[in-house]
């Protein structure tokens, strides 16, 4: 079992290490990954060397993302649960509707919004089900677990940080121990500047209370830990099976993390934001206002301003303009072209204006090509969704159902996600 130190030190090398290292020489760090892309759908400009007032972002990442989530987007019609026999009939109907039910109640729709949304731009998603039933997404910044595992059920050890005001705390007592002594140990939103949350909007007299939960292998089943930040022990106890399910769009390439389209996008991204700062340097150059003559000596703005009389004739404005525009609007066609192919969002996905001497034939076999390879995504996506409610959803809805005597259930496991 996992003291707190250790549990500590873990989490200090996750976040700051240099994570794998391949090898060929490649290094890949998860939480910098998910990190990263985090900052580039949001649009924050990466690499500090340019940190200049031309720091400009065209984000090319945010409006794929939604184009890519848009196009494996799941609905609560798309789920099907169907009987495989006539014994297994009665148990379908009952199961289909408490899921439902279960789906409205708990929102389910947003749910899997946000992990489709997840599963574009990072590649992966991950989502966690409580007790009795509720699935919510899990922020990939406040995970960690071995990053070299293909899916969430082969890992080890699962370590999840919390951030609890003081009212989600109090829902706690009579449940968790040690709550006074967490109660004290607050901390502040200043202390927490680093940390992954949003504290923007929290007042000087509101506290946010950092709590770590923890999964690890205990035979053949997972020791459950609860700590405070001073690693008090809130609860304990052993589950048959971890409560996390994941969802991937694409394969498994030695990293949990799959590819996105962040990552994919980023080393375009970059050259997008060199072109743009090029290219405002060349529109401020050719704002200014130079002037030339024979005889003046004098600063012809500064005369200019404080109304004295030019005596020299031979002045005049010297025509200063962009003449790279040209060649930058080209560039940045060139580049979001080769953007949209690495991640199958030409114009006719996007809903652009596609030129008019494109041919129709060409639009229509675009179309298919991308709508083709958005099912293959989907396909790898819902994969994670199907073992989330089979395993994750069907088996509480059995024991509720139990539990309230509506109707005997026979212990057929014949029940498929369609």
């Amino acid at each position: 079992m996992l003291n707190f130190n250790e549990l500590k030190g873990y989490w200090r090398t996750y976040t700051t290490g240099t994570g794998i290292q391949y090898a060929d020489g490649r290094e890949f760090n998860q939480w910098q990954r998910v990190r990263d892309n985090n900052r580039l759908y949001y649009g924050e400009f990466l690499g500090s060397k340019y940190k200049t007032k031309y720091n400009f972002m065209w984000n090319q990442v945010a409006s794929r993302v939604v184009q890519g989530a848009k196009n494996i987007d799941i609905d609560l019609k798309d789920i099907r649960i169907i009987a495989e026999n006539d014994k297994s009939y009665a148990k379908s109907v009952i199961y289909r509707q408490r899921f439902y039910q279960l789906a409205n109640e708990k929102n389910y729709s947003q749910v899997f919004n946000t992990l489709g949304h997840n599963a574009i731009l990072h590649g992966s998603a991950l989502a966690k089900v409580s007790s009795d039933g509720i699935m919510y997404p899990v922020d990939l910044r406040n995970v960690m677990f071995d990053a070299t595992i293909d899916y969430i059920a082969n890992a080890d050890y699962i370590i999840e940080r919390h951030f609890l005001n003081q009212f989600q705390l109090n829902k706690k007592r009579g449940v968790w121990k040690n709550l006074n002594k967490t109660l004290k140990g607050a901390k502040t939103s200043s202390d927490n500047k680093s940390s992954s949350i949003d504290t923007s909007s929290f007042t000087s007299i509101d506290h946010v209370y950092e709590i770590w939960e923890v999964y690890e292998v205990d035979g053949a089943k997972y020791r459950h830990t609860i700590y405070n930040t001073d690693g008090d022990i809130l609860w304990s106890d052993t589950v048959e099976e971890l409560p996390y399910y994941d969802a991937h769009s694409d394969i498994y390439n030695g990293t949990w993390l799959r590819q996105g389209f962040a990552s994919k996008i980023e080393p375009y991204q970059k050259q997008v934001n060199q072109l743009v700062r090029q290219n405002s340097q060349a529109n401020e150059l050719a704002s200014l206002i130079l002037f030339k003559g024979l005889n003046n000596t004098s600063n012809i703005l500064q005369t200019l301003q404080s109304g004295d009389v030019l005596d020299d004739t031979t002045i005049e404005q010297l025509a200063i303009r962009n003449t790279q525009l040209a060649d930058f609007i080209n560039q940045y066609r060139l580049i979001s072209q080769e953007i949209d192919r690495a991640v199958f969002t030409p114009a006719v996905v996007s809903g652009s204006e596609l030129p008019a001497s494109q041919p129709w034939n060409t639009t229509r076999i675009q179309t298919n090509s991308a709508l083709s390879t958005f099912q293959y995504i989907q396909e790898n996506f819902t994969n994670g969704i199907t073992r989330m409610i089979q395993n994750g959803i069907l088996p509480k809805i059995q024991k509720e159902l139990e539990k309230e005597t509506v109707i005997t259930l026979s212990n057929n496991q014949d029940i498929q996600i369609m």
